[in-house]
């Protein structure tokens, strides 16, 4: 009987020890962009700098932002999982507007510079978003950045340099996703290996064209 109560001891300790183990994430933090599919660059990038128009013709360019966070968002109105992510935006922009994170978001639907401004517009406005808008009508800027579909969310550092770029609808609202932004905020550089993109991300891109190292 001994026997076998110093057996199931020994197997008990064990399977604490696994168990114990397995719970811990490695190096004692988790990496909310990997949960999030979120990928980092392979290299140093330096984001290209533009000049577009807002909502009320003022020209914009992304210069402006140096020293600051920027989540560059490109998107289109008539996209269903744009349209989905318009709310978590203004929830970020609303929460991390004053803690220097900055969010764009580039429309690229196509039309004249007028047509373009009054859709986007009337949408911003039904939606209320309070958020920088401007408009990419001949899709110049996107071509910059390789997008060749939307949704897509790049994240810039405040030295102007690529931090992470996430393909497809993400809801940016939910637990993981302010856990990430946080974590970046937090620091631009992580000593970790880029996590793989997430396949399973819903929304209409493809790879984009220019190699910038994810």
């Amino acid at each position: 009987m001994k026997h076998y109560y110093r057996h199931f001891l020994l197997f008990t300790f064990c399977l604490f020890l696994l168990l114990g183990a397995t719970a811990l994430p490695v190096n004692g933090a988790v990496d909310y962009l990997e949960q999030m599919g979120v990928i980092r660059p392979n290299k140093t990038i330096d984001a290209p700098d533009f000049t577009l128009s807002d909502l009320e013709g003022r020209k914009r360019s992304l210069r402006e932002f140096q020293g600051k966070f920027v989540m560059l968002n490109f998107w289109a109105t008539w996209w269903t999982y744009c349209d989905r992510e318009r709310s978590s935006l203004e929830k970020i922009h609303n929460l991390y507007n004053k803690k220097g994170l900055i969010v764009i978001a580039v429309s690229i639907d196509q039309g004249s510079d007028e047509q373009v401004r009054k859709l986007v517009k009337s949408y911003v406005d039904r939606k209320k978003l309070t958020f920088l808008n401007l408009l990419d009508p001949k899709s110049s800027t996107a071509a910059q950045y390789g997008v060749s579909g939307v949704p897509i969310n790049i994240f810039i550092g405040p030295q102007g340099q690529v931090l992470a770029l996430a393909r497809g609808y993400r809801k940016w609202d939910s637990q993981e996703g302010l856990l990430m932004i946080e974590q970046i905020l937090s620091s631009e550089k992580s000593e970790r290996s880029p996590p793989k993109p997430n396949e399973g991300s819903k929304g209409f891109f493809f790879s984009p064209k220019r190699d910038y190292g994810f």
